[in-house]
């Protein structure tokens, strides 16, 4: 298990370097847990910055899988970024989401940091 985990934070840092923010300093004020049926989860975001700031963003399994480079590690990615948002809904948390493969699409979305 500790391998997998090591491996997967050698593989997803490097990209992470080349993320661009989306949305940075928001509230999240909704979670869908998917839309229309498709393998991806919404947040709806208020204030902060960003291209995306005071709108909906998409995470993609999809992207999340191509971003790790395999299902495995993309499906641990999906949820916790999931598992992310609705900590940051529930407890009223700040958010910054970003992108790795598009710095300025509000649908490709993989990465989310909540914080006080």
């Amino acid at each position: 298990m500790k391998s997998k985990i090591l491996i997967l934070i050698f593989c997803v840092l490097p990209l992470l370097a080349n993320a661009a923010h989306v949305v940075t300093g928001a509230t999240v004020i909704g979670v869908e847990n998917t839309s229309f049926g498709t393998d991806e989860f919404v947040v709806f975001t208020s204030g902060g910055s960003g291209a995306c700031a005071n709108r909906h963003v998409r995470f993609y399994r999809a992207e999340a899988n191509a971003s790790a480079g395999n299902a495995e590690a993309g499906g641990d990615i999906y949820k916790r970024a999931y598992s992310s948002a609705l900590t940051a809904f529930a407890a009223g948390f700040k958010v910054n989401i970003a992108t790795i493969s598009d710095n300025s699409s509000c649908d490709k979305v993989v990465w989310i940091k909540i914080y006080k």
